[in-house]
């Protein structure tokens, strides 16, 4: 997935992960899906998550058959993040108001340059900015 040339992700709201963006490796019916997304010259700003990622929900998968882990593929170039909210008063887990960048397995390929993450909120936890768990 390219976000590219001036795009802006606005105004989306998720009930559990990524209220403007959604990235995640996963593997079904013995298919193995490894998202790539780069978002370039663009903005992803005033989305909600319940969860995780109010923003953005990077996120990586493990095959227990395959003893494989493998993550999803985040390139965030001169964007500005800004303004996104996780959680609620009645959330019992939020984090990532900004980025979530799921931990798991340790194997998330994550790079971001010359962007602005500012002014994003998490209501309940971790992370109003950017949230590695």
């Amino acid at each position: 997935l390219n976000i590219t040339e001036k795009s802006v992700i606005s105004g989306n709201s998720s009930s559990h992960y990524g209220g403007g963006i959604y990235n995640s490796r996963y593997k079904t019916s013995g298919e193995d899906y490894t998202a790539e997304c780069t978002i370039r010259d663009s903005y992803v700003n005033n989305n909600t998550a319940l969860w995780y990622g109010g923003g953005i929900y990077n996120n990586s998968d493990y095959d227990s058959s395959a003893e494989v882990c493998s993550g999803a593929k985040l390139t965030i170039e001169n964007t500005q993040i800004s303004g996104n909210i996780v959680g609620d008063e009645n959330s019992t887990k939020s984090a990532g108001g900004g980025i979530y960048i799921s931990e798991d397995y340790n194997v998330n390929h994550v790079n971001i340059t010359n962007s602005t993450i500012e002014n994003n909120r998490c209501l309940k936890s971790a992370g109003r900015g950017i949230c590695y768990g």
